[in-house]
């Protein structure tokens, strides 16, 4: 798959997102593909090695889950747990929870 960080009509470079953890970590999402585990979230020890991996397909971006313990999205009224290996699309404001550590994104 062909990464692009720019619109191939207009140039424009694509937006990315940046993740928020509630300790004020900032972790940014621009490159084709960020792997996220223990040493980026603060060292929890139910934070695996790899939790997590984010990709960018042009405009979007996609989040798989790796972890042992499991990575979570908030509906609004509940924290559903993300399907193992299978990425899912995730978007501007979604609130995350990656082993025990929650991340906003913005």
């Amino acid at each position: 798959m062909l990464f692009r960080s720019a619109c191939p009509l207009c140039k424009r470079p694509f937006p990315h997102l940046v993740l928020r953890t509630a300790d004020g970590k900032v972790i940014s999402l621009e490159r084709g593909s960020v792997s996220i585990g223990r040493s980026e979230l603060g060292r929890s020890m139910k934070v695996s090695v790899l939790q997590a991996v984010f990709r960018r397909v042009g405009p979007e971006t996609w989040v798989e889950s790796l972890g042992s313990n499991g990575s979570y999205r908030w509906t609004g009224t509940a924290w559903v747990r993300l399907p193992e290996r299978r990425p899912i699309l995730i978007q501007q404001g979604d609130r995350l929870r990656l082993g025990d550590v929650h991340v906003q994104l913005t």
